[in-house]
C-alpha cells in the first residue's frame, strides 16, 4: 500500500474488461442517431450549447421577455402612484379644524386658540394674558342666542346701564367693536344689531375710503363693525382709538372653506396685532 501512495493511483487500462460486441455494435449505430442512456435521455439532450445554457439558468428565467399576452408589470406605476408619508399636523390645520366650534369651547381652549393664531403670524409676540378673554354663560347656548343677547348681558347689561348707556356714549372710541371675516359677513352682523336702534360705524374697505371712515369716527362712534385690516389701518393712522373700548367681539362665523377670522391666514395677522393694541379694561370674546 505504501508503493501505491508513493506512486499515486495507478489505473491499468489493459486490465479493464473489453467491450462486448453484444453490448455495442459500432457498425449498427450511425453517427447521426441518438444513443439512449439509462436515464432515458439521448445524446442530443446531453449536448447543451451556449444559448441553451443561458436559457436553462435560473437568472434567465427572470430575464425572459413576456409575450404579448402577459400584462406589463405595474411596479413602476406603483412607485409613481405611491402616496408620500403624511406630514405632521401643522398649527394652521389645527386652527382650521377647531374654527367651527371654538365659540362654544371652554375658556382655556379659546385662549389657546387665540394664542396659537397669534404666534403663527407673529412668532415673537407675547401670549395673551388669561384675563383678556371674556366668556359668558350664553356661549354654552350660542346657536339660540343673538348678538343683542350677548351685548345686553355684558356691556349693555342692567348693571352697566342697559341700552340707554349706548345712546349716551360720546367718544371717538366705540363702546364695542365686532371684527368679522369679510365685508359680506360684517353686513350680516350689522343687520343683527338693528334691534339696538343705534348708529353703527361701518369699518370695512368696500364701504367707504379710510379717510371718510376716520372723519365719521371723529363725529362720534358708539359701536363699530369691521374687518381686521381696515380697523388696524385706522388705528395706525390715528383715525380710530380703542382706548375707551370695553368689548371686542371676534366673530367666529366660518366661510365656505371652514375658516373664520382667527384661522384664515389673510386676517389672522391683522387680528393678532389689533388685539395686542387693546388697553384699559377692554375684554375680548369669541362669538
Amino acid at each position: 500500500m505504501g508503493d501505491d501512495l508513493d506512486g499515486g493511483f495507478d489505473f491499468d487500462l489493459n486490465k479493464s474488461a473489453p467491450l462486448s460486441a453484444d453490448i455495442i455494435d459500432d457498425s449498427s449505430v450511425s453517427s447521426s442517431e441518438d444513443i439512449i442512456n439509462d436515464d432515458g435521455m439521448t445524446n442530443a439532450d446531453l449536448v447543451v450549447g451556449e444559448n441553451d445554457a443561458d436559457l436553462a439558468s435560473p437568472r434567465a428565467e427572470k430575464r425572459k421577455i413576456p409575450d404579448a399576452a402577459t400584462p406589463p408589470s405595474s411596479k413602476k406605476k406603483n412607485k409613481k402612484n405611491k402616496k408620500p408619508p403624511k406630514a405632521p399636523t401643522s398649527n394652521a390645520s389645527l386652527l382650521h379644524s377647531a374654527s367651527s366650534s371654538i365659540a362654544t369651547q371652554p375658556h382655556p381652549s379659546q385662549l389657546a386658540f387665540l394664542t396659537a393664531s397669534l404666534l403663527s403670524s407673529h412668532p415673537s409676540a407675547a401670549p395673551y394674558p388669561p384675563g383678556l378673554l371674556l366668556r359668558t354663560p350664553l356661549h354654552d347656548t350660542r346657536p339660540d342666542r343673538t348678538y343683542v343677547d350677548l351685548l345686553t348681558s355684558t356691556v349693555l347689561g342692567p348693571r352697566a346701564g342697559g341700552k340707554k348707556r349706548l345712546k349716551r356714549w360720546s367718544s371717538s372710541s366705540p363702546l364695542f367693536l365686532v371684527l368679522c371675516l369679510s365685508a359680506r359677513r360684517a353686513t350680516s352682523v350689522l343687520k343683527d344689531l338693528t334691534p339696538l336702534r343705534c348708529p353703527v360705524n361701518k369699518l370695512w374697505s368696500k364701504n367707504m375710503k379710510e379717510a371718510e371712515q376716520a372723519a365719521a369716527v371723529r363725529r362720534g362712534c358708539r359701536a363699530a363693525v369691521g374687518t381686521p385690516n381696515r380697523v388696524l389701518g385706522l388705528v395706525r393712522s390715528g383715525g380710530l382709538s380703542l382706548a375707551m373700548t370695553e368689548l371686542v367681539v371676534v366673530d367666529c362665523e366660518v366661510d365656505g372653506k371652514g375658516f373664520n377670522v382667527v384661522s384664515l391666514k389673510d386676517t389672522a395677522g391683522d387680528l393678532g396685532e389689533l388685539l395686542g393694541m387693546l388697553e384699559g379694561k377692554a375684554k375680548v370674546t369669541l362669538w
